[in-house]
């Protein structure tokens, strides 16, 4: 028995001088600084007397020293008074101190309109361990508000103005 107890001492020892060593204590990301979205337009794609197909151009910036992942796009487009409900991966990361336009497609039903409003959000990914761990666990990810109001460009119009406000929350 005492050489047993002898061989559990000398094991637990053992094993605690392997984990005396210096511990790795992961780094914590440096500050997330909100990027800034714009809903650029919103352009006519096709239409028919029944439904109507939109392509909403929003611009996002992002001031930050590192690349953002954008896993999700939320977002309601009004028009004629018919909604769409969008929700989507928009599969794109915004690079390091850079602009990147996104593409939010819609379809309504509903004749075209001369004007639109749209309210969403886009949400990013962690691109650090800790995040990441956050992620998983499933603690909220950082998302951008956005909304706009304006007219509807005709197909191949390009970019018109829109009225537009932005935000961020964790």
């Amino acid at each position: 028995m005492q050489r047993f107890l002898a061989m559990l001492v000398l094991s637990a020892a053992g094993l605690s001088a392997v984990g005396c060593g210096p511990i790795k204590v992961p780094d914590f990301p440096p500050a997330l600084v909100n990027p800034t979205v714009t809903v650029t337009s919103v352009q006519l794609m096709d239409q028919s007397p029944e439904a109507s197909r939109y392509m909403v151009h929003v611009l996002m910036e992002n001031p930050n020293a590192y690349e953002l992942p954008l896993t999700d796009a939320k977002y309601t487009l009004s028009v004629s008074g018919a909604e769409f409900k969008g929700d989507i991966p928009p599969n794109r990361t915004l690079p390091a101190s850079r602009k990147v336009e996104v593409l939010l497609p819609a379809a309504v039903s509903a004749a075209p309109s001369d004007s639109y409003s749209i309210t969403g959000s886009i949400e990013m990914a962690p691109r650090h361990e800790m995040r990441k761990l956050l992620y998983d666990l499933g603690f909220p990810m950082p998302r951008v508000h956005f909304s706009g109001q304006g007219p509807v460009g005709p197909p191949g119009a390009g970019d018109v103005p829109a009225a537009a406000s932005a935000e961020v929350s964790p």
